[in-house]
């Protein structure tokens, strides 16, 4: 459901859980995949998927461009789409993981930038695989 509700979608990345120093750590599959520690918020919830596949949901608009934040995204800008005072940015992760983020039309940036988003990790969901995977961190 997820995946339908908003314009444009939720981001979808696959990937699997590890533990970290800070809690739980999101790896993205693929052998350059990003890391993205998810802390201690939601590591009750997730202990047990430690080691498993799940699918991590970030919203466009909880992505903003910022290189000096973090946690972060390395992502690489396919196509630029104006839509007034907003742009949405079609992007590609360094595995291949197609993002898209929701920015301000004024910030400068073009399609084949390679360019860092800082991602709002509170507002991220993770779920199990799959068509209908529940969502884990409610």
């Amino acid at each position: 459901v997820a995946g339908f509700v908003g314009t444009p979608p939720m981001n979808f990345i696959e990937g699997a859980l590890e533990r970290a120093a800070t809690g739980v750590e999101f790896v993205e599959r693929g052998s350059s995949g990003t890391r993205l520690p998810l802390g201690t918020a939601h590591a009750a919830k997730l202990a047990s998927h430690l080691g498993k596949s799940v699918v991590l949901g970030l919203r466009p608009q909880y992505l903003a461009l910022d290189a000096t934040r973090s946690p972060a995204i390395d992502l690489t800008v396919n196509v630029v789409e104006p839509l007034g005072d907003q742009m949405d940015l079609s992007c590609v992760t360094r595995a291949g993981s197609r993002v898209v983020v929701r920015t301000a039309a004024s910030s400068d940036v073009r399609a084949g930038d390679s360019k860092r988003f800082a991602i709002d990790l509170a507002k991220a969901h993770v779920f199990e695989p799959g068509e209908f995977g529940t969502n884990l961190t409610l």
